[in-house]
């Protein structure tokens, strides 16, 4: 059980340095056979399903990307 929430927590730190990487490649680093037994395992472990994880840890790499070079907070604005 702690092997599986050590695995589970790398993948999830990996996830969020790396979120460019497709999942696939997230999952087989960790030793993860498929993305529905990873999935059932990260949501029991963290409450959350794991492509939603993975989806938000690229909008928020994105959005850090924007704020470094759109530091004004102007640009933070949407305009409609």
């Amino acid at each position: 059980m702690a092997i599986q929430a050590s695995r589970l927590n790398r993948l999830f730190e990996h996830i969020s340095r790396e979120p460019s990487l497709p999942l696939s490649q997230h999952l087989a680093t960790w030793g993860f056979e498929s993305l529905e037994a990873g999935n059932r395992e990260f949501v029991a472990e963290f409450g959350i399903d794991l492509t939603q994880f993975h989806r938000v840890s690229q909008r928020a790499a994105e959005d850090r990307e924007f704020r470094q070079h759109h530091p004004e907070r102007q640009a933070l604005i949407i305009n409609e």
